[in-house]
């Protein structure tokens, strides 16, 4: 009789938990509904902000903040209900991980690739105004603040995804903050309308440095308390983030002022070969060959003419002494269509 030799059982190293999450299921959805989402709601209206740095940035933060965070916020939510639905939610509760690690294990992935897609689509639009823009600079500190708002309302509506325990949660919730931000936006001059991150700045004004830094810390601190008070062993360690976020909302509601001056909208640029001389914002500089060129009919008619004004300006407000106001090349769209005149002789 041959004895069978002893098979020895084989081991298999598992990977992360977090892997599978990241790469399948409702994770990628996320981010590539907000990447698309944004993308489109920025699209069709273009010509409004392609080829100006402060129109993008106001563009780009405005549709993050409306409807990436609403977005964001149904899709941690629908993401926090997964367990009971699949009808496994008493079954998790008697594995060796912890509340906490078993909350993170899906609710990570999906603040992720949310934050992921917002940066994507900041990223694209960046791009599109890269090889038409007229002057300035990027305002890089907006995407990557946005991108944590966002990370951090995922987190948060994964929070009320695992306890409250009705399908609709989702949709009114994502309802309730578009409501929420919209009035918080309704009226500047309250000293509440600070607390939304949506600051109410414009080409010629920006936020202060670090106002979008607040902002997240502000969300995300209440996105944090929600998580420690849902999953913390002792529910007291939610007070800290908690106490985070007041001091935030403090500081924002008690600020001077959110927003200051663009030191660029303040200056001019000219070009000093004609009579009049012609002159742009500095936003715009790129601009200034082909106002002069538009203009080369009028100015050259000019020469030699008494009493003729110093220069054409685009400065706010009214012109100065010795100054006549410049055609606007404002709002983008019109006058200016992705860096160039659209019709430089109805310009002229």
């Amino acid at each position: 009789m041959t004895l069978l030799a002893e098979r020895k059982p084989t081991t298999t190293t598992g990977g992360s938990p977090l892997r599978p999450e990241f790469l399948r299921g409702f994770a990628p959805l996320a981010g590539a509904a907000i990447l698309l989402t944004l993308l489109v709601a920025l699209a069709v209206p273009a010509d409004s902000w392609q080829g100006g740095w402060a129109e993008t940035r106001d563009r780009t933060h405005a549709a993050a903040v409306l409807l990436g965070i609403p977005l964001a916020l149904a899709a941690g939510c629908w993401q926090g209900g997964r367990e009971r639905r699949r009808g496994t939610g008493d079954l998790l509760e008697t594995a060796v991980r912890g509340a906490l690690p078993r909350f993170l294990a899906p609710a990570v992935p999906v603040a992720l690739w949310v934050a992921v897609g917002q940066l994507a689509a900041a990223g694209c639009v960046l791009l599109a105004t890269w090889y038409c823009a007229t002057g300035d600079s990027p305002y890089p500190a907006v995407p990557p603040a946005d991108s944590l708002l966002l990370g951090s309302a995922a987190l948060a509506g994964h929070a009320v995804g695992r306890a409250v325990r009705w399908r609709l949660a989702a949709p009114l919730l994502a309802t309730g903050a578009y409501a929420v931000l919209g009035f918080l936006s309704y009226d500047r001059t309250e000293a509440y309308a600070r607390l939304s991150p949506l600051i109410d700045t414009s080409v010629t004004r920006v936020t202060v440095w670090w106002q979008p830094w607040v902002s997240v810390a502000w969300v995300g601190g209440l996105a944090l308390a929600a998580v420690l008070a849902l999953t913390a062993r002792r529910r007291a360690t939610a007070l800290v983030p908690l106490a985070c976020a007041t001091a935030a909302a403090v500081a924002l509601v008690q600020a001077d002022g959110l927003t200051r001056p663009n030191p660029v909208a303040q200056r001019q640029v000219c070009d000093t070969t004609t009579t009049p001389q012609v002159c742009v914002n500095e936003r715009y500089e790129r601009l200034l060959p082909q106002i002069t060129e538009a203009l080369s009919g009028l100015t050259g008619r000019l020469e030699g003419v008494d009493n003729l004004p110093v220069r054409f300006e685009d400065h706010p407000g009214r012109p100065r002494a010795g100054e006549v106001e410049l055609p606007g090349v404002t709002p983008l769209g019109w006058s200016v269509v992705r860096g160039k005149l659209a019709d430089p002789r109805q310009y002229a």
